[in-house]
């Protein structure tokens, strides 16, 4: 994905459509804790996503890829997506799970799906 910065304003391509859903890969191991610079730099771009002057739909984690991940990265995760959507209710976030099993009871261990967004 290519995202643009032109007169302070960011895009995502491309630049003269709406861009109404944007699937999102981390890291394989997804911790800020033992993949620091990585996971940083994927939430770094997932906000940048949000700010693009041409994205107004839905933001999907696809985590079925990860094979490593910590409480802290799932904290974070949602954190920026309740804030995304308390500012636009019409922005939506999903997620799609991780594949193992031990990595997908952290998430419901977190009562994650309680508290994640609406789909």
């Amino acid at each position: 994905m290519k995202i643009y910065r032109e007169n302070d304003k960011i895009y995502l391509e491309p630049r003269d459509q709406i861009v109404g859903a944007i699937i999102v890969n981390p890291p394989e191991i997804f911790s800020i804790i033992n993949n620091t610079e990585n996971t940083i730099n994927f939430f770094n771009e997932v906000l940048t996503i949000f700010e693009a002057e041409n994205f107004d739909g839905r933001l999907i984690f696809d985590l079925h890829k990860v094979t490593s991940i910590t409480a802290d990265a799932i904290m974070y995760m949602n954190a920026i997506a309740v804030k995304r959507i308390s500012l636009k209710k019409d922005q939506k976030v999903s997620v799609i799970f991780p594949e193992n099993k031990k990595m997908f009871q952290l998430f419901k261990k977190m009562r994650f799906k309680k508290i994640f967004i609406r789909t």
